[in-house]
């Protein structure tokens, strides 16, 4: 049972860490793709398919250092080191590529609903609507969120593999 209290308060720790760093990330994207669009000259949603992609990116690298810093500082309380953040940036790249993955396929390949389209104030086009490509970060979390906690618990923060 201690066990599993520590277990259940270290995710809550992971969570608050990782809603400090999704708020980074999620900023950063979304500066990048007002910045492209206004840059460009274009609506938001006219930007090309590559844009959110070089937006999460760019969040990515910026969160992931956030998340590296409070993460072995509060939540797992290792050493700072360079092979521990190498490690962190690594296990997180399942989750960039997850997530990456998931923001094309909703702003390009799968439709929402249409009654969603006027909520998300997304784009109708012969009567297909896609998820924005300002807010398409935000339902990846419900995957990436997980994955990255048993990734960075198991291997990027497993007891002697900072010294390694």
């Amino acid at each position: 049972m201690e066990k599993f209290k520590k277990l259940f308060w270290q995710f809550f720790k992971f969570g608050i860490v990782g809603f400090s760093s999704t708020i980074v990330n999620a900023g950063v994207y979304m500066v990048v793709i007002a910045t492209s669009a206004f840059l460009i000259g274009v609506g938001k949603d006219q930007l090309a398919w590559y844009w959110p992609v070089i937006a999460n990116v760019f969040g990515f690298f910026i969160a992931t250092y956030n998340g590296y810093f409070w993460q072995t500082k509060y939540v797992f309380k290792g050493e700072r080191s360079f092979n521990r953040m190498v490690r962190v940036y690594i296990a997180y790249i399942p989750g960039l590529v997850l997530s990456t993955t998931l923001i094309w396929l909703l702003t390009e390949i799968i439709p929402i609903p249409i009654s969603w389209a006027n909520f998300l104030n997304a784009e109708v086009v012969n009567g297909v609507a896609h998820m924005p490509k300002f807010w398409a970060q935000l339902p990846t979390l419900f995957v990436t969120v997980p994955t990255n906690f048993v990734v960075q618990k198991f291997w990027a923060y497993q007891e002697g593999k900072d010294s390694e």
